[in-house]
């Protein structure tokens, strides 16, 4: 019952995509805990010594920043180029865009995936 309601839903155009994290990372980006492992590597020895390599994106992030004396630069150039750099395969983005009665496709994610088919 549910799958056909969703069917008939997505025949009238009334469905809105919402495509989540595991978009980017079936494209060959990081996940969050990825993205934290990134900046954790950049970081310096002496900087990794003060935080754990578990800890959230967010206090990673607030640490990076605080390692280059409270600037977000060298963060948001760090964050853009792994996001900017060529997604390993877009099927799966493909795929949904070229659903004809799919016309609205939201997403929280970092990367321009969808933006680029």
């Amino acid at each position: 019952m549910i799958k056909e309601n969703l069917f008939e839903q997505i025949r009238k155009e009334n469905i809105v995509l919402w495509a989540g994290a595991g978009m980017s990372i079936y494209a060959g980006y990081p996940s969050g805990n990825g993205l934290r492992d990134i900046l954790y590597n950049d970081l310096n020895h002496s900087v990794r010594q003060e935080i754990s390599s578990t800890a959230s994106l967010i206090d990673m992030a607030e640490s990076y920043i605080l390692s280059k004396k409270g600037s977000r630069n060298e963060l948001n150039t760090l964050i853009s180029n792994v996001f900017r750099r060529q997604p390993q395969k877009l099927t799966a983005h493909k795929s949904l865009a070229a659903i004809p009665h799919i016309r609205t496709i939201i997403t929280t994610n970092y990367d321009y995936l969808f933006e680029l088919i």
